[in-house]
């Protein structure tokens, strides 16, 4: 009898009809864990005392959708105090700026934490104006090398939800302001031969006439149709209120356990987060290279853009993939080794002194 009630809840689950998962039962566990550029520890001091944010070459890529871009949409020859010059903005979000991220899952969720480089919007008279992890924050994941027929899931404001206010976050699992479209006609990365994730709008206009995630499938955590069950969570993590924190009830996407260990440790599949408060958040816009043209989209380079960001700008990217090491335990300094973009060193995050 016993067996047979299992068998019997677990085709409930499947089709909706009980609680996948309560939330107060989640307990994340994580065994990936990736580093990504951060533009924070580009601070510089100008000639006239103020300060300016530059992003490190091999960060940024338009081709590969890939953005480092934590910053105002603008960028400038600025000097720098003590010779030479610098090509950067005069703002910077630390709570767009990923500086890694962790993924693991069980039986039943996927969890998945993004790591933030802090909670301030900082301006180049050096004012520090806190504000939390109160953008968007958005996980895209698909069994599919290029992210077509995958799911794109987000948290709006994750601070602020279930009653949380910026100096006191919401530090509890909540499907409140949790939301996820999929892509039905595969069409994510390009439509028709022009789809990939290295071909763009500028290389191929077939590639802008795709739609993106374009069915909006999860509100408030819930899948919409049928019973509604509960799919999609996220909070502060309230060890460390610079991490939200993601759990998704993977099954009910339509994930198998061994995808998910595929897609986390990278043996196939496509996987990225991502940060967004500026232009663009629409989800049938992604990805961005499709969306926009190289002109349209600017660049944190001077040699690419001479106008700065334009239309893709306050945001920033981490895709999963070379980077990726295995989780060991954080000492008192949270510390990171970087392997991605040819560049390996050992990265030690500090809050920058504003000296």
């Amino acid at each position: 009898m016993g067996a047979w009630r299992a068998l019997v809840m677990v085709g409930l689950l499947a089709v909706g009809l009980v609680p996948a998962v309560p939330a107060a039962a989640i307990q994340p566990v994580y065994s990936r864990r990736m580093g990504d550029c951060v533009t924070g520890q580009n601070q510089t001091r100008r000639s006239d005392g103020k300060f300016g944010w530059f992003v490190s070459a091999g960060c940024d890529s338009y081709q590969n959708e890939r953005y480092e871009r934590p910053t105002s949409q603008s960028f400038e020859s600025m000097n720098v105090r003590g010779g030479g010059q610098i090509w950067g903005a005069k703002e910077y979000y630390e709570n767009l700026d990923i500086r890694g991220a962790e993924a693991g899952f069980d039986d039943r969720l996927l969890y998945v934490k993004i790591q933030m480089n802090g909670l301030d919007h900082v301006t180049e008279d050096g004012t520090q104006n806190f504000q939390s992890l109160f953008y968007k924050y958005f996980v895209t994941i698909s069994t599919t090398g290029d992210g077509a027929n995958g799911w794109l899931l987000w948290a709006d404001q994750p601070s602020l939800a279930n009653g949380g206010k910026e100096s006191r976050p919401n530090t509890v699992f909540t499907s409140l302001k949790t939301f996820g479209n999929r892509d039905t006609n595969g069409d994510v990365g390009g439509s028709g031969t022009a789809n990939g994730i290295n071909i763009t709008k500028s290389d191929n206009a077939s590639a802008a006439r795709g739609d993106g995630f374009d069915l909006a499938r999860i509100s408030d955590g819930r899948l919409q149709g049928g019973s509604n069950p509960t799919a999609l969570w996220a909070r502060i993590n309230p060890a460390n209120h610079t991490e939200v924190e993601f759990a998704v009830n993977y099954g009910l996407l339509g994930f198998t356990r061994q995808q998910v260990a595929d897609i986390i440790n990278g043996v196939a599949g496509y996987f990225d987060l991502r940060s967004a408060k500026g232009g663009p958040k629409d989800p049938q816009n992604f990805m961005w290279n499709d969306e926009y043209t190289r002109g349209e989209a600017g660049s944190p380079y001077r040699f690419e853009s001479p106008n700065g960001t334009q239309n893709i700008y306050e945001v920033d990217t981490l895709q999963w993939g070379s980077q990726q090491i295995d989780i060991v335990p954080e000492p008192s300094s949270w510390t990171m080794l970087i392997t991605g973009f040819g560049l390996v060193g050992l990265m030690v995050r500090r809050r920058r002194a504003l000296a």
